[in-house]
């Protein structure tokens, strides 16, 4: 928990000093050549990559998959399909992510239309959000691993709760506070997830298990944002934001009354394929 509650921590540092960094950059040279010195920094980042080198250690008598990158995604779902308590997670983590994927295009809506700031008030709420990521990774961090799935569960629970309160707040001002606590909380829902597959899963098989978490998440989440756009221009902005606070809601009471997630112990040691 402390390992992936630094990773996270340094992203959302990073984030904030993008934000300021940015900020700057269009004051002093406009936004169109900030767009190209950010595209820049990207292939910086892909310089790193390449530069990473990495040797698959396998165990004695095990064979690689053939198919590469699909192989192993199908791979990890297979594992993660034959354990109750990653299968329910599974599902809980990846809906939840469909819902944040909405969320996050009523984000900008709210910022620039409801709430009328233009580019300084969207970047005011991106910053008092990622504030909240920066503390929520320091408070999950200090937890330990015990208790990981109940925390995931409680953080969902919290962000759903607070998210419908931006339908109804009137400025950006007031959106701060939620903002805040918001970040916290989706920290204990995202690094918890991480914790319980590295703890959960034999070591030859978390690359494929997160291979198989990011790749169902990731496809739900642009199943979120379009469903969110439709939502948006049939039902408005007040009534779309409310219908997806009530399928996180919806989503979080599903992962409660699970057994398997409720009994869930992550320091119990990893789950084998027999």
């Amino acid at each position: 928990m402390a390992a992936n509650s630094l990773d996270n921590a340094t992203v959302s540092a990073a984030e904030l000093a993008g934000l300021a960094f940015a900020a700057g950059l269009v004051a002093s040279m406009g936004p169109r050549l900030a767009f190209f010195i950010d595209s820049a920094t990207f292939l910086v980042s892909a310089l790193f990559i390449l530069g990473i080198g990495f040797r698959e250690t396998r165990q004695s008598g095990e064979v690689a998959p053939a198919g590469g990158v699909w192989a192993d995604v199908v791979e990890g779902m297979r594992y993660i399909w034959q354990h109750d308590v990653l299968r329910d997670l599974l599902l809980v983590y990846s809906s939840a992510m469909a819902a944040v994927a909405a969320a996050l295009l009523f984000f900008y809506i709210l910022a620039l239309e409801k709430f009328d700031g233009g580019a300084p008030g969207l970047a005011v709420m991106d910053g008092a959000i990622t504030v909240g990521l920066l503390i929520g990774s320091i408070l999950i961090g200090r937890t330990g691993a015990a208790g990981a799935v109940r925390k995931l569960l409680w953080g969902l629970t919290v962000f759903a709760g607070l998210y419908w309160l931006l339908a109804v707040v009137p400025t950006v001002a007031w959106s701060i506070p939620l903002l805040l606590v918001m970040g916290v909380a989706n920290m204990f829902f995202y690094v918890p997830m991480s914790t319980v597959l590295q703890t959960m899963t034999v070591p030859s098989m978390i690359g494929r298990t997160f291979a198989a978490k990011q790749t169902l998440s990731r496809t739900l989440s642009v199943g979120g944002y379009l469903a969110a756009g439709a939502l948006t221009e049939q039902l408005g902005l007040h009534t779309s934001i409310i219908l997806v606070s009530g399928f996180m809601v919806t989503v979080a009471a599903i992962g409660w009354l699970r057994p398997a997630l409720r009994r869930a112990v992550p320091l119990s040691g990893a789950l084998d394929v027999q």
